[in-house]
């Protein structure tokens, strides 16, 4: 698989770059070969000519130079590398472009895992606010797949570069009702982890020495309420269920077939593409093997028929049925499409209408959830 990525890798020196990504493409190839221990003198040269021709003013700023730079340095031409390593910074704001897989945190995780493969030295200079720009989509929850990756990469490069090896110095205390203290055991390890009571009104963190420390909660479970509002950015997305003669229902009996109706859109101007859409099954049904079936056009569209220009049958580029959920992937526009499935009733009961959730694979900022309800299976 390696020989073949390589060699994969070295067709790109015959395609000439037309845009900036491509020429970083092209980069990123010629600095993944030389890290497998390929001399690529003259296709650095090459390329280098053709981005001084084409690309004057933007390719020293962006992620082009920075695998240049590295691609140097691994050729043993420090004065080069220096030269151009020193103009990459980490930065808290990049340009998204999604239909490259390219964000900020994209950006900033390659940056600081080169600097600490190949440029060890200049991560000493780094501080705790430098990292922000890679932890702060973390904590926010913006990562996506590509910059999910990259940002393990950096992080785990990081720690093995400069992080402290121990915890030395460092408290965690919980803050009870009435002014009780409970101090906490914390072990020592590059990532010490603790466990908290669910009285805790507060953690405090102290610490006698002077570098940065970060910390993460986490908590597992579901939601005891079901939300209130829809969540509506850039996406809107809605769910019912029919019976047979299209009329939308909250109860059925057991062995009962209902047809779910899938309604997205794009609520700003164009398409999005790469959206998923997840349905999650109330309890007590389960999904019937025939998905995308033709849906029953009805004269009231579930947005209103007023609202509606129209509405058109939409076929996913992949669906995923699983034991408790329904999820959909493919290209959204203004116009409603509408998915159909069918489920059927299995237990009787009254089950939670968990909302169905829509998000762009990624830009995580568009995203949309529908309200949730409950629904009763009584006996035939």
């Amino acid at each position: 698989m390696l020989t073949k990525s390589l060699e994969y890798l070295s067709g790109l020196r015959k395609q000439i770059p037309a845009s900036l990504f491509d020429a970083r493409i092209h980069a990123y190839a010629v600095y993944l070969r030389t890290r497998n221990g390929i001399v690529t003198t003259n296709e650095l040269d090459s390329l280098l000519n053709q981005l001084r021709e084409k690309f004057p003013e933007t390719w020293e700023k962006d992620l082009t130079s920075l695998y240049i730079a590295s691609t140097f340095k691994l050729l043993k031409k420090d004065i080069e590398a220096e030269k151009l390593i020193g103009k990459i910074k980490l930065e808290a704001v990049q340009k998204p472009d999604y239909n490259y897989y390219y964000d900020s945190l994209t950006h900033n995780a390659q940056v600081l895992y080169i600097l600490c493969k190949d440029f060890p030295e200049r991560t000493r200079a780094l501080k705790g606010s430098d990292l922000e720009c890679i932890l702060e989509p973390l904590i926010k929850e913006t990562f996506n797949t590509t910059s999910s990756a990259y940002a393990i990469l950096a992080l785990d490069a990081y720690a093995d570069t400069a992080a402290q090896t121990e915890t030395t110095g460092l408290t965690i205390a919980e803050l009870l009702p009435q002014g009780k203290r409970n101090q906490l055991s914390l072990p020592k390890s590059l990532f010490p982890a603790t466990s908290f009571s669910p009285q805790a009104e507060a953690i405090q963190f102290s610490c006698d020495q002077d570098y940065p420390i970060f910390y993460q909660v986490t908590e597992a479970g579901f939601d005891k309420e079901l939300p209130a509002e829809e969540l509506k950015h850039n996406l809107e997305v809605q769910r019912e269920y029919c019976d047979e003669s299209g009329k939308p229902v909250t109860s059925v009996k057991l062995g009962d077939k209902l047809t779910v109706h899938l309604k997205v859109r794009a609520i700003e101007n164009g398409s999005y593409e790469n959206i998923a859409v997840v349905d999650l099954l109330p309890g007590g049904f389960e999904v019937e093997l025939n998905p995308g079936i033709e849906r029953t056009t009805r004269s009231e569209g579930l947005w209103g028929a007023s609202r509606l220009q129209k509405i058109y049958h939409w076929e996913p580029q992949n669906v995923d049925i699983r034991e408790d959920r329904v999820v959909v992937f493919g290209e959204v526009s203004p116009e409603v499409g509408e998915y159909v499935y069918t489920i059927r009733a299995t237990n009787q009961g009254t089950y939670a209408i968990p909302p169905v959730f829509a998000e762009s694979m990624y830009d995580r900022s568009m995203q949309a959830k529908g309200l949730g309800g409950k629904i009763t299976v009584g006996g035939r």
